[in-house]
C-alpha cells in the first residue's frame, strides 16, 4: 500500500477501499509517545515494559499482549446465541465510525445486522450441513429442526447446503437487509432442494393480542384451508411456498384442522377469538382433513404454523413461536 505525508506526521494515504475502518492510533514523530529506539522518527504501538505492569502472555512472561475481557466479566463480546459455539468470546473493542477515536477513512463496517435461522423442511434425507458464506451454521440439521438465531452481515449472502459427505446439494444467494429477521427453509422440489426465505417481522398488536400465520412447505400437497374446530375458516387455499399474512388472535386454546375444503375464509379484518371449549379435541368437522393441531396461544407472541411433508407422505404441522 502506498503511503503519503501530511503536516505533523506521516500517515497512510487514503484509498477508496479503506474508509471508516478503525485503526490503531500512533503519535506523530517528535510529538511524544513511544518510538522505536533504533529509528527515532518511527512511532510504535505502546506496550508495557516487562515487570512494569500490564497484561502479558502467561506462557512467555516477557511478551506483552493486548488485554481482552474475560467472558462474563463485561467488555465487548461476540453477540452469539447461548447455544452457539461463538457465544461469549471476547473481541477487540474499536470505536464506531463518526463517534470519536482514530479511524481509517475507508469502508464503513456495518453497524446493524440481520438475524437469521434455518429450518430443514426436507424429509427423507440425512441431516444437512449449512454454510452462510464461509461460516458454518449447522453441521447436522435434522428434519423439522431449526438452527439457533444468528447475526449476519447485511447484503447478498451465499447459502450452501451440503450432504454429510460434503456433496453440494444447493448453493444460492439471498438478500438479507439490515435489521431484517428471517427464517430460511430448505424444502424439497421435483429437481432436488430449494430455499424459501420467510420474513419474521410482524407489526405488534397492543392489548395483549398475539399473531398467527401459516407457511406451506409441504411439497406437492393440494391447496389447504385452515379451519377452527367450530368450522370458521382462518386461512383459505394456502399453497406450496406460500406464507400467509399475520392475523390477530386472542390468547387461549384452539383446535385447528388443515383440509382441502374449498370454503371462503373469514374477512381479514376479523380477529380470531377464543373458541368454545366444547370444540377442543372434537372430531374432524370435514372427515377429510390432512392434519390437526391443538395450540395454546400465549399473550404477545407471534406464531407460525409450518406445514411439512413427513417421511411417510403425510402432512406434519410444526408450530414455531417468537415472543416480542
Amino acid at each position: 500500500m502506498e503511503r503519503g505525508w501530511r503536516a505533523g506526521g506521516r500517515t497512510p494515504a487514503p484509498t477508496h477501499m479503506d474508509h471508516d475502518i478503525p485503526a490503531v492510533p500512533l503519535p506523530d514523530p517528535g510529538e511524544g509517545g513511544p518510538v522505536w529506539p533504533g529509528d527515532a522518527d518511527t512511532p510504535e504501538i505502546p506496550l508495557p515494559r516487562p515487570g512494569e505492569g500490564g497484561p502479558v502472555w502467561p506462557d512467555d512472561a516477557d511478551t506483552p499482549e493486548i488485554p481482552l475481557p474475560r467472558p462474563g466479566e463485561g467488555g465487548p463480546v461476540w453477540p452469539g446465541d447461548s447455544g452457539s459455539d461463538d457465544a461469549g468470546i471476547p473481541s477487540v473493542p474499536l470505536p464506531e465510525p463518526g463517534e470519536g477515536g482514530p479511524v481509517w477513512p475507508g469502508l464503513q463496517r456495518p453497524l446493524r445486522y440481520a438475524k437469521i435461522r434455518f429450518l430443514n423442511a426436507a424429509a427423507g434425507r440425512r441431516p444437512l450441513r449449512i454454510l452462510l458464506g464461509r461460516s458454518r451454521i449447522a453441521s447436522a440439521l435434522s428434519f423439522a429442526a431449526f438452527t439457533p438465531w444468528r447475526p449476519a452481515i447485511p447484503g447478498y449472502r451465499t447459502v450452501t447446503v451440503l450432504a454429510q459427505d460434503g456433496t453440494v446439494l444447493l448453493q444460492r444467494g439471498l438478500p438479507f437487509p439490515a435489521d431484517g429477521v428471517y427464517t430460511v427453509a430448505v424444502v424439497p422440489t421435483a429437481r432436488g432442494l430449494d430455499l424459501v426465505q420467510i420474513s419474521d417481522a410482524c407489526c405488534r398488536s397492543g392489548g395483549g393480542w398475539s399473531s398467527l400465520r401459516v407457511c406451506a412447505l409441504a411439497y406437492d400437497a393440494p391447496p389447504l384451508d385452515v379451519l377452527l374446530g367450530d368450522g370458521r375458516v382462518v386461512f383459505a387455499d394456502v399453497r406450496f411456498k406460500e406464507v400467509t399474512s399475520f392475523r390477530r388472535v386472542w390468547p387461549g386454546s384452539y383446535q385447528f384442522w388443515f383440509a382441502a375444503a374449498d370454503l371462503p375464509a373469514m374477512p381479514m379484518g376479523m380477529d380470531v377469538e377464543t373458541m368454545d371449549p366444547a370444540f377442543l379435541g372434537a372430531a374432524d368437522p370435514l372427515t377429510n382433513s390432512f392434519a390437526a393441531l391443538r395450540l395454546d396461544v400465549a399473550r404477545r407472541t407471534d406464531y407460525t404454523l409450518y406445514l411439512l411433508r413427513d417421511g411417510g407422505g403425510g402432512i406434519q404441522v410444526l408450530p414455531a413461536e417468537r415472543r416480542s
